[in-house]
């Protein structure tokens, strides 16, 4: 239990401490103040109580369990558990969710910081969501890039390597490129792009078609130093016989007679067939002599050997034509076959020689030939074997034709690939990292999602049910125009059946006290242990409406270990009062004793300075605020203490004064003090002076904090006061007279 404030520094409270000779606090406790006066401050220190938190204010609290400083809140354990309804509960306890046509009400201040986190929650994933659309369409743009990478750059491979029959690039498409991509992308693929040449080489090679296989040639030669040695033999061999000595010394004249001689002997006529005379006796005979085997026999061989050296000087290479093998080995294939022509040509001039020998010694065999021919350096065997190589590459490429070219494809393919890949991985990567901030922003949403759910289910887990706040609302505000209904995780609120778009501030304040009260009953809170503050919880209510909330309150906080009541209201002060006193009366068997206290100031160099009294004996004793604001303005009419701040609260307290007064007198014009003035026969200059006073320095419901206007007019208070009085008496002296004598008899008690 608290029992007082022994220090207190915060806001209007300078230097306060609890005057000496001042109760303390009891079980009930009345607090009884103008606004201005004090006790919102109040009420907020009670409040920062509660919420463990004294920003701003400085203050030792006396309690059961010790004395409470203001730096100590956060840990300490001295402060007793403490509930309290004031203008910040009711800020931070109804809350309007915006956004809605028909808006969403949420109670109490932890469902309403979840459903504030619940808002930006939705706002973040909103901005998430916007950022995750952005992040899907700037993927599908990137995908639709590469995708149109893909099949431009496949259509290219398709186009040059396709070919009629069966072949694999028929039907190349995007996913066989992007398969070989992939597959590059851990090899060094950029050594793998082709030179200019290489790919026209392969290029060409692709768009060839087969040739015929070719034979080999076959080419075989006598060796010459065979053929030389051959020929040497017969050059040195000579015929012995009877020879004629002419024909020996002419060998075409031998030659002639050897033709000649056969054909005599032919015919067997002894006539000359040349020139028809009859040939010398035994001439014949002499001829067969001269022409006999040996000689014939010579003769044989070298026909023999002649012919056959003619028979290979004439033989001819039939080589195959230069357009019949592939254009890559035509350029060898020529060089090496004009090798082997010259080394062939170089053979045949070989043997037309020895030829030419054979024939001179045919022509006079009984002599010897002069040999001096020289072996020839010929190396056909090679020549013809290099031709033969190119040849079987020629044969070998026809037999391997279409692999070769599946690897010439396979090759451009590969390059074009390699040539593509950096801007294949640069568009990969960006949608790699897409992905991932999809990915992130995906998460984000996900976590949003399942902190809003749960936000949701505690807000759902702590919402009080509609009909028990309905049936409060009736009980505190006596009529059922406003209800509630359970609407998504908060409340639609109707007014008359509508929906209340907009709640008034006392429509506010109803609600958020009635959630209050419903608050005593957590089970994180027990009342018979508790300390309840209640600051005035009737904002602009009338005055029926006053009397319910004050049975509705009572009814619920009437278990309260100690309760707190501060308020502005004299209708309500006077409800409480009643209820308090009666507890006094009856302290003995309810065991609970209450206190009354008032707030009042002062005004010390300029600032005000708030304190807590004990309650005025005429608000204790009387039914009516308007006894004790005729007892303030007598008292200080008859002052002559010339202190301004001591007249600083009495403008507002003589106008409420006066529209009470006059509330009776002239009700016709009820809100407008001028018009009710002028009906009444008194002075008017005082009258004028009078309206000047409470206008200038008051406001109709407060003690005007800051004076905008003169402050010598205070000067003027004790007469003005003197003038007010005295327009009540001329108006009724007899109420006026009456109210004189309860002012002296409290006085004098």
């Amino acid at each position: 239990m608290i029992h007082g404030i022994s220090k207190l520094n915060f806001r209007n409270f300078k230097n306060f401490s609890w005057p000496s000779g001042l109760k303390e606090f009891k079980d009930y406790n009345l607090i009884y103040g103008w606004n201005g006066s004090g006790k919102t401050t109040l009420s907020t220190v009670f409040r920062q109580l509660e919420l463990r938190n004294a920003e701003g204010s400085d203050f030792e609290i006396k309690t059961d369990n010790g004395v409470i400083e203001s730096f100590e809140l956060f840990d300490s354990v001295l402060i007793p558990q403490i509930k309290v309804f004031n203008r910040d509960f009711a800020e931070e306890n109804v809350f309007t969710s915006t956004g809605e046509v028909t808006p969403i009400f949420f109670l109490g201040e932890d469902s309403i910081s979840k459903q504030k986190e619940i808002e930006m929650l939705n706002t973040e994933k909103t901005n998430f969501h916007g950022s995750l659309i952005r992040k899907i369409d700037e993927l599908s743009e990137e995908n639709k890039a590469l995708n149109k990478f893909c099949i431009e750059r496949a259509t290219n491979i398709r186009e040059l390597l396709r070919s009629s029959g069966k072949n694999y690039y028929n039907n190349y498409d995007k996913s066989n490129f992007r398969s070989k991509c992939d597959q590059l992308k851990s090899e060094d693929y950029l050594s793998l792009i082709l030179l200019d040449d290489e790919m026209d080489k392969l290029k060409h090679k692709i768009n060839e078609t087969s040739k015929e296989n070719l034979s080999e040639l076959i080419f075989s030669i006598e060796l010459p130093n065979k053929l030389r040695d051959e020929v040497a033999g017969l050059l040195e061999q000579t015929v012995i016989s009877s020879t004629i000595d002419r024909f020996k010394e002419d060998g075409e004249l031998n030659t002639w007679a050897k033709t000649g001689f056969a054909i005599h002997k032919k015919k067997n006529d002894n006539t000359c067939q040349f020139c028809g005379q009859k040939l010398p006796e035994n001439y014949l005979q002499r001829l067969e002599e001269h022409f006999n085997d040996e000689y014939e026999k010579l003769l044989t061989q070298i026909e023999i050997l002649k012919t056959n050296i003619n028979r290979l000087a004439d033989t001819m290479l039939t080589l195959p034509d230069k357009a019949r093998l592939y254009d890559e080995l035509g350029e060898q294939y020529e060089r090496c076959n004009n090798d082997l022509i010259a080394e062939h040509q170089s053979y045949r001039s070989f043997l037309k020689e020895l030829a030419f020998k054979l024939e001179e010694k045919e022509k006079n065999p009984f002599v010897i030939v002069n040999f001096e021919i020289e072996l020839p350096s010929i190396d056909i065997e090679s020549k013809l074997a290099a031709v033969n190589a190119i040849i079987s590459n020629h044969n070998n490429k026809t037999d391997n034709f279409q692999k070769e070219k599946n690897v010439a494809r396979d090759k451009l393919e590969i390059s074009l690939v390699a040539e593509a890949e950096d801007e294949y991985l640069k568009m990969q990567k960006r949608i790699a990292e897409i992905n991932t901030e999809k990915s992130v922003l995906t998460d984000n949403i996900s976590k949003i999602k399942k902190k809003v759910e749960s936000f949701e289910r505690e807000i759902l887990e702590h919402r009080k049910p509609a009909d028990e706040i309905n049936r409060d609302l009736i009980a505190y505000l006596g009529r059922d125009e406003i209800k509630f209904e359970v609407k998504e995780n908060g409340y639609r609120i109707t007014r008359n059946g509508e929906d209340a778009t907009a709640l008034s501030e006392g429509e506010k304040t109803a609600i958020a006290f009635t959630y209050f009260l419903q608050t005593l009953k957590d089970k994180d809170f027990d009342i018979s242990e508790g300390v309840v503050v209640i600051d005035d919880p009737i904002s602009s209510l009338d005055s029926n409406a006053i009397f319910y909330a004050f049975g509705f309150m009572k009814e619920r906080t009437k278990n309260a270990k100690q309760l707190f009541v501060l308020t502005h209201n004299f209708t309500f002060f006077r409800q409480v009062k009643r209820w308090f006193s009666e507890v006094n009366k009856r302290k003995k068997h309810l065991q609970k004793e209450a206190s009354f206290y008032m707030l009042s100031y002062s005004v010390n160099n300029g600032q005000k300075n708030a304190k807590i009294k004990p309650l005025d004996n005429l608000l204790l004793k009387y039914e009516s605020e308007y006894h004790y604001l005729f007892y303030i303005v007598y008292n200080y009419s008859d002052k002559q203490d010339k202190e301004l701040e001591l007249y600083y609260h009495l403008p507002n307290i003589a106008r409420r004064l006066l529209e009470s007064f006059l509330g009776f007198r002239q009700p016709k014009a009820i809100g407008n003090l001028h018009s009710q003035l002028e009906y009444l026969n008194f002075d008017n200059s005082k009258k004028a002076r009078i309206l000047r006073f409470v206008h200038t320095h008051s406001h109709s419901d407060h003690i005007e904090d800051s004076p905008e206007h003169d402050m010598s007019l205070l000067e003027e208070t004790p007469e003005v006061l003197k003038d007010l009085l005295a327009l009540m008496e001329n108006e009724d002296k007899s109420h006026y007279s009456q109210m004189v004598e309860i002012i002296n008899y409290r006085e004098s008690s």
